[in-house]
């Protein structure tokens, strides 16, 4: 199974795993659709994930089982999240056609190792015995009418749970063959510097610099910082090697003895993060998050971030912040203190994070 990790998510769990929630991607069936959308939940700003992505002819996991995704608000500390390609108003009929039938083979191959793996029963629980802590599988729809922190009714009231179910048991149970079985990732295409696409925008997202699809010098330096930081050949191609630590999720930890506490102390300060010296996700998405603002995502949590008012009405008060937070992360990391996040700022944030950061 191909992947590719999304930092959106929480390490660990706060509970065991006890249910099994489907969704859909509500994006037009292909067979590139669980890539592109694993893509999506590959970018810092998204702030969603789910634990694996199904199209017709690929599973592709974004989040480990055993870390929390961001998928289904209520279901999500003790949930293994599956999104499916298509929409949730499709019919029974679409549900039924080869594309459907194809995807739903493959998550079901995926659901029965999760039932093997955590003892699920396979049933679908109503809303009052998800409430009532049972475990099973359920619809994203049947976990925002449990807990009614979402409005998503995914995968849709045609959903084939009866079929479904039946398939995952029968695979459970080893009473049938497997079906077109997952097939083995293809070679991954080497990109280096000069190369566009969507490939491009996935190793950026991946590193957490910007992601236009065009691999020019500044990610051709975020590649070789990001090789430098994990001990890999130093050419700034992302090949096999790379590609193979990017697909595992691996980010770029620096050595003891390289790892300045203070420059993260301030980093940590302008993002009104824990201040402990300790580059880890909550400073990276601290920093992530004054990115995403500065092209346009000005919510609640920006405002908390930059430290002004949480009222969700972005002001003047919330601009300014955001500009100061700029500055002082600029200042943390040894360049002009400006406000505008250009070149220089982008390329001092990447040194930065590839001297401190850390998986902690």
């Amino acid at each position: 199974m191909q992947t590719i990790a999304s930092p959106n998510k929480y390490a660990g769990r706060a509970s065991a795993v006890e249910v099994i929630v489907i969704h859909t991607m509500e994006a037009p069936e292909g067979t590139a659709t669980a890539e592109q959308i694993a893509a999506y939940f590959a970018k810092p700003s998204t702030r969603a994930s789910a634990h694996v992505c199904a199209d017709s002819d690929s599973l592709v996991r974004c989040v480990a089982d055993q870390d929390t995704a961001w998928a289904a608000p209520g279901a999500n500390a003790n949930g293994l999240q599956l999104e499916l390609a298509g929409y949730a108003k499709q019919t029974a009929a679409e549900w039924a056609d080869a594309y459907s039938t194809a995807m739903l083979e493959l998550a079901a191959q995926q659901c029965a190792e999760w039932v093997r793996k955590y003892g699920i029963p396979i049933r679908h629980l109503t809303v009052a015995e998800l409430k009532a802590g049972r475990m099973g599988f359920v619809a994203h729809d049947d976990v925002s009418k449990a807990f009614r922190k979402s409005t998503h009714w995914d995968p849709g009231p045609d959903f084939p749970w009866g079929p479904f179910l039946a398939r995952v048991s029968a695979l459970v149970s080893g009473a049938v063959p497997v079906v077109n079985p997952i097939p083995a990732p293809a070679p991954p295409t080497v990109i280096r510097q000069g190369a566009r696409g969507s490939l491009v925008t996935r190793v950026q997202s991946f590193l957490g610099i910007t992601a236009d699809g065009i691999f020019g010098p500044a990610t051709h330096a975020a590649v070789a910082a990001y090789q430098r930081a994990l001990g890999l050949t130093v050419d700034g191609i992302v090949g096999a090697q790379t590609w193979e630590a990017i697909n595992a999720g691996r980010r770029a930890s620096a050595g003891p003895s390289t790892r300045d506490a203070a420059q993260t102390r301030a980093t940590q300060a302008a993002v009104h993060a824990t201040v402990d010296g300790y580059w880890g996700d909550d400073t990276d998405n601290g920093v992530n998050i004054v990115r995403a603002a500065l092209n346009g995502q000005k919510d609640r949590q920006a405002q908390v971030t930059v430290g002004a008012a949480p009222d969700g009405i972005w002001g003047a008060k919330s601009q300014a912040a955001l500009v100061a937070t700029v500055k002082k992360l600029q200042a943390a990391w040894g360049v002009k203190d400006d406000g505008v996040w250009g070149s220089k700022t982008e390329a001092a944030y990447q040194a930065a994070r590839a001297r401190n950061y850390k998986a902690w």
